[in-house]
């Protein structure tokens, strides 16, 4: 439907990469600043299932925190989660032993805010894609809209999607060797991936900045 306001984030090229993760557990960052985690269902359309995950063991349920819920609480648990996957503004594959989501430090006397995110005109969106391509191969980080900031090794880019590998070089807060970092109003603190195998997949409809460290 052209008439949803998440239009102008469909991504085929992110659905393409949703279906090849199927049955995969993943951990999503979303549009509105919330993340879920578990596992990729059916996809149908532009609408993703997700599922309790199956490779870690007593986790029966789909993991949700959502913008504004408090973050010292248990994230919210549901059997199912139907997504529009224009909603998904990075898909962060696995594999995971423990969830991302299940303990989560946040500053003291300090309140979680996601900052308001505003479309970026077509013609500035094409131009900092074009920015990022030229710096496959390098320690970047990426801002999207939901507030989030990703960092990383930028390993390639496909259309409309990008690959961020674990860093190699040592540029804190954003870059560090061995590790994916990613800022959020769920991760006020940060969260760090240290396994060699993770990727994140990002939807660069959503791009607002490039940053170099």
């Amino acid at each position: 439907m052209n008439d949803t306001p998440l239009y102008q984030y469909g991504n085929k090229q992110l659905i393409e990469k949703l279906g090849k993760l199927k049955n995969r557990d993943v951990l999503l960052l979303l549009l509105d600043g919330s993340a879920t985690f578990g596992r990729i269902g059916r996809i149908d359309d532009w609408v993703v299932t997700i599922l309790p995950t199956t490779s870690i063991p007593d986790q029966g349920f789909v993991q949700l925190r959502a913008t504004g819920s408090s973050l010292a609480a248990d994230p919210i648990l549901a059997s199912q989660l139907f997504i529009d996957s224009r909603n998904i503004i990075h898909i962060v594959e696995g594999p995971f032993t423990l969830s991302p989501l299940s303990t989560i430090t946040t500053p003291n006397d300090q309140t979680a805010r996601t900052e308001a995110s505003v479309p970026i005109p077509g013609r500035q969106y094409c131009k900092l894609i074009e920015e990022l391509q030229e710096l496959a191969g390098q320690n970047v980080a990426i801002s999207t809209l939901g507030g989030w900031t990703i960092g990383g090794k930028l390993v390639e880019i496909e259309h409309s999607l990008s690959l961020i590998h674990i860093g190699d070089s040592l540029l804190p807060p954003l870059i560090i060797p061995n590790t994916i970092t990613i800022f959020g109003s769920v991760f006020p603190l940060g969260l760090r991936l240290s396994i060699n195998t993770v990727k994140i997949w990002s939807n660069l409809k959503a791009l607002t900045q490039v940053i170099l460290p």
